[in-house]
Order: structure tokens, then sequence, then C-alpha cells
């Protein structure tokens, strides 16, 4: 039995749920697939997957294998790409997770970049919203992740590759006709928009001139989304706080209002299965991403 192949079926078919799905990813037939697995469990005397007309569902003792062979064929392939990055171009396929927003403002054009940098390297990018989670990034096998939370998990490594400043801006059309605002604690007069991670009590920090301000808000509109806050700042509905990175494309729409004051700053992480050779293709897309990341003032 090729164990390294019936492990590399094992892992497809669990991600799958599926073997005609797994088969048509690994580019076998059905009933090799099939017999892959087991020829696996007959080798390991135990049932991995739970079978039935529709739909494959790991066993307990699948799930902890999986885990196991997650990171056996983890290291085995970062061990392979080590011992063969003997060519100058990186290559490969690169699997990313991120948050729409980071997605949308920084890695679309970032990626697209580096695509016609590294011509040999091939990418998925998927979006989730909610928090990154140090298992899903193991067992859905993505290369990298990004995340402004920092994770407390051994089987990973979390780099920071920048930060980010959260700034109070308004559309133009709002502000005309609106109170002047000359403190942040004038916010009181305006319909304030929030994102609920900076703001989920309803209460905007701002920093400046060697003054802290907490000031509870009111408004019309509370979001997880910063596309959506950004397009209701934009259609003149009120004001808010959106990260740097999403403030550049709009710039000459949106008014800085109180620049000497700023909101949060968080850090953005890089995050990736721990491994002890980190991939080559993995390596330049960090560094790409890092030297593309730029805080602005």
């Amino acid at each position: 039995m090729d164990q390294l192949k019936a492990i590399e079926t094992f892992i497809s078919i669990s991600r799958a749920g599926s073997l005609a799905k797994a088969a048509h990813e690994l580019r076998i037939s059905r009933a090799l697939a099939s017999g892959h697995l087991q020829r696996l469990e007959t080798h390991l005397g135990v049932r991995l997957v739970n079978r039935n007309t529709r739909h494959l569902s790991l066993t307990e003792i699948g799930q902890r294998y999986l885990v196991f062979c997650e990171r056996i064929l983890g290291e085995f392939k970062a061990e392979h790409d080590a011992l063969s990055e003997r060519h100058d171009t990186p290559r490969g396929h690169l699997k990313i997770l991120t948050s729409d927003s980071f997605g949308t403002f920084v890695l679309a054009p970032v990626i697209a970049d580096f695509a016609k940098q590294y011509p040999e390297i091939s990418t998925s990018v998927f979006v989730t919203d909610t928090h990154v989670n140090g298992l899903e990034l193991v067992e859905r096998g993505y290369d990298v992740a990004f995340t402004m939370q920092k994770l407390d998990d051994a089987g990973i490594i979390a780099t920071k590759i920048g930060e980010v400043k959260w700034n109070l801006v308004g559309c133009r059309s709002y502000l005309e006709g609106q109170p002047p605002l000359r403190t942040p604690d004038d916010l009181a007069s305006l319909n304030c928009l929030s994102h609920r991670s900076i703001a989920p009590d309803q209460i905007w920090r701002l920093k400046g001139n060697e003054q802290e301000f907490s000031i509870k808000v009111a408004g019309s509109s509370v979001t997880n989304s910063v596309p959506v806050l950004k397009a209701m700042i934009l259609a003149g509905v009120g004001v808010g706080l959106l990260p740097d990175y999403a403030i550049a494309p709009n710039s000459s729409e949106l008014c800085r209002l109180l620049p000497e004051f700023s909101g949060p700053v968080r850090t953005v992480y890089a995050v990736y299965p721990h491994a002890k050779y980190l991939p080559k293709k993995v390596r330049e897309f960090l560094d790409f991403i890092r030297r593309s990341l730029r805080p602005t003032d």
C-alpha cells in the first residue's frame, strides 16, 4: 500500500465529504479513491469514515487521525519544498483566507501585482466573516490567513506584517449644514455610524494632542462590515471610523475629521500552520505583502 497516497486521499475525502468530489480533485477514479480509504482502514484496523448514500462523515477516531495526517503531510510537503527550492523562481499554489474588508481593499490589488511578478504561483482567496480559527486553518489546508486578532494556538504561527489605524471621516454632502466639529465631544450632534469590532459598546475612543477621549455616540446604523460602513458614509448617512486602507481610494470624497485625533490602531497578523520550513511561495508572498502594506499618517 502507498501509505502516503492513502493518507492524501483520506484528507481529500474528509475535506470534500464525498468520495466522488475527492476523486475529482485528485484526478483519480471513485473506485480507486474508495480503495485507498479501505486499505488505510484495514491497515490501521479502525473505521475512519462513516458512509451513507449521500454523505461521508468522520468517526471520532477519524477526526483525531485527520489532525495527525494534516500535520504529517504538511511537514512532508514543507520538507520536500525546502529540499527542492533550488529553482530561482518560486512556484505552486497559495490558498489564502482573509476578512472581507482586508481582502477587498488590501489583498485584491496586491495579489494582482503579485501574480504579474510571480506567474508560476497561482492563488485561491477565500473570505470569512468570522474570526480565523487555527484548527480550521490546518484542516482546510490554507497556506496563510490574515487577521487582526492575535491567536494563541501552538499549532500555528502568527507574525506581524503591519498596523492599521482607524480614522474619523465623513462625506462632504453630509457635513454641509452640520454644526462645526471642533473637539471629539462635538460628535454628540452627528449621526455616528459604528463598526462593531471597533465600538461594540458605541463608545468611540480617540487619541491626540496628548489627550484621550471616550465618547458615547449614537447613530442610525451599526455593522461588522467595512465595505458596508464605507458605502453608508459615502452616501451621506453619517460619519464613522474607517481603517486607513479603506480611505485612500476615495480620499477626494471622504473628509478626515479632527485629523489631530486618531482612533484605535490594530495590528495585522499573517498566520500559517506551524512547520519546520516555510515554503518559498509563502515566504515570497509575505514579503510582498509587507512591502505593500504601509500605514498612512
